[in-house]
Formats: C-alpha cells, structure tokens, sequence
C-alpha cells in the first residue's frame, strides 16, 4: 500500500509432480489514484501454465490475460499549472486495454546432440479509449509460429542453430479520421554458427532472410 490509494496484491501457486506434470498460476492486481485528477488506474495480470516433461523433452501450454483501465488527465496550459497542476481539461478521456496471449509449444531431443523446439502463439489486444474527447478503438491479433533446430557437429565442433518464424498480424483503427485495416505477414528464416578456434576465441556467424507483405486500406 502507498501514496494517491495506491495498492498492490499479488499470488502465485505452483508445484510439480512424480509423473512429470507441474503448473503454474500467477496473479496481479494493481490499483492507483495517481496523482493528477482523472487518472485512476486499475491492472490485472491473470497467468497460467500446464508442463509436462519426459525423458527426451517436454510440452507446454499457457495463457494470460491482462486488463488496465487508464484515466488520461491530459496536458495542461501554463496558468492551468499555476492555479491546480492537478487538475484535468479532459475528464472523460481514458485508455482501456484488454489482451489475451494464448501458447502452446513442445522440446524434443531427438539425439544427444540434436534437439528440435516449435511454439504456436495467439495474441489478441482490444483497445478502446478517448484521448482529447475523441473516441477511438483498436484491435489487434497476431499468430505466430516460430521452429528451430539445435545441435553440434562434432568433425567441426560447432554449435548451430536453425529456425523460421511465420507471423501474421490483423489490425484495425476505429477513429474520428474513419477505419484502417490492415493485414501484415512476416515469413523469414535463419541459421547461426558458433565456431570455437581455441580455448579463448570463438566466432559467431549467422544469417537471416526474411519477407513481409502489407495490406492497408483506409477510408480514403
């Protein structure tokens, strides 16, 4: 507990078990008066995770949800801030934001030397808010899929490391000016090597080769 009522709780459970399953929940909440007017602010961060882990890797799966509710003062003029630096020209403006963050991966050694590890995330984030007396709304959602593989080369004793990421985003802006969507994706791959020359020097080497295509279109 502080200053302007401002309070933080926080929990956290978790524990693992002989048959290889373990999870973990976290919680948080945060509340402030802040200390302009109209800017309040409220937090939650809601957190789960379900593991299970085997002789030769592990898979998992996790969720979050975050919420904050942000009261926006705005900017004051010079003798605003000479009477009330406190104070607000815009009571009603605020910044909501919901976002939900879903993923879902898995490790397997598939050698001693040799280990592959793929992950799938989903993203959505809902903005809603005013800023100046003007009411706008966003959302986003984003899906990603990101593999690599890891291992060592013994005839040059080298440790590489190669992968892809696959993304696509959907975007939308609801505002005073109109509505934008816009679609991007993202396709790139890469490879790193780290090559010891003796006990004292290694060099890293690497490359990456990405695309992304756009697609915008807007009111105008």
């Amino acid at each position: 507990y502080g200053s302007y009522d401002k309070q933080s709780q926080s929990i956290i459970v978790n524990d693992r078990f002989a048959s290889g399953f373990c999870y973990r929940l976290t919680g948080e909440r945060l509340l402030s008066n802040n200390y302009r007017d109209n800017n309040d602010r409220t937090y939650t961060n809601a957190f789960a995770n379900v593991d299970y882990q085997w002789g030769r890797g592990n898979a998992f799966f996790e969720f979050q949800r975050v919420d904050e509710d942000l009261e926006l003062p705005g900017a004051l003029f010079i003798d605003q801030v000479r009477t009330d630096r406190k104070q607000t020209r815009f009571p009603n403006d605020f910044n909501d934001t919901e976002t939900e963050i879903g993923r879902i991966g898995t490790l397997l050694d598939v050698s001693h030397e040799w280990q592959v590890r793929a992950e799938f995330t989903n993203r959505r984030e809902n903005i809603d808010g005013i800023i100046t007396n003007i009411r706008f709304q966003q959302e986003r959602h984003t899906q990603g899929f990101n593999p690599r593989v890891r291992g060592y080369l013994p005839l040059f004793n080298t440790s590489v490391v190669f992968g892809g990421d696959l993304e696509e985003t959907d975007y939308s802006i609801l505002s005073l000016f109109g509505i934008t969507n816009s679609t991007q994706e993202t396709e790139s791959i890469y490879a790193q090597a780290i090559i010891p020359f003796d006990e004292y020097i290694t060099a890293t080497v690497g490359a990456r080769k990405a695309w992304m295509d756009n697609d915008i279109v807007d009111s105008f």
